[in-house]
């Protein structure tokens, strides 16, 4: 990224990492901008100061606009700043990696999360030694603990049920 004129270079790898046909990205300079998703251009150019005027590397995570192509895709920028002999900044030499799969991922885990949350039935998700380790509202609500007060305590403790008592409950619900 060329500081002065906001201009970015990329090379050939960046163009398959992106998925752009050869020569598209690597035989022209183009403004950065005209890459980055309009909802993510503040945080991008937050970004890119911040690595500036902070001395630190960039680090952003973008929505990258593919030329000629519908869409986007979510990728990893990291970079040096790279300062002439009166430590002026000149540009950003750095990396580009597509992180589309993993922010998929996350965007899943979330939704599984809501849905979990939003179940009326009480959850209780235990570990192998019978601690809990996730407990939803409505688990909350049924027993009265928050989910602070139960994780990773024992399940006998926190239900005040025995072993047998709970094969009784469970066995008379499914009735």
């Amino acid at each position: 990224l060329d500081l002065r004129n906001k201009i970015i270079g990329w090379n050939e790898t960046v163009e398959r990492v992106v998925g752009a046909p050869a020569g598209t990205l690597s035989r022209s300079a183009m403004p950065m901008m005209d890459f980055v998703h309009t909802d993510d251009q503040d945080r991008v150019r937050a970004a890119v100061e911040s690595a500036v005027q902070g001395r630190r590397q960039l680090d952003a995570e973008f929505r990258f606009i593919r030329p000629g192509t519908e869409g986007a895709l979510w990728v990893a920028a990291k970079g040096n700043v790279m300062r002439d002999a009166d430590d002026t900044p000149l540009r950003i030499v750095g990396t580009l990696m597509d992180v589309s799969a993993r922010k998929q991922t996350e965007q899943e885990l979330r939704r599984e999360a809501l849905l979990f949350e939003s179940l009326n039935d009480g959850v209780i998700f235990l570990d192998l030694q019978g601690g809990v380790v996730d407990w939803n509202t409505s688990a909350e609500r049924l027993f009265g603990y928050s989910k602070g007060e139960v994780l990773g305590r024992p399940w006998s403790e926190v239900l005040r049920l025995s072993e047998h008592n709970l094969q009784a409950t469970v066995l008379a619900a499914l009735k």
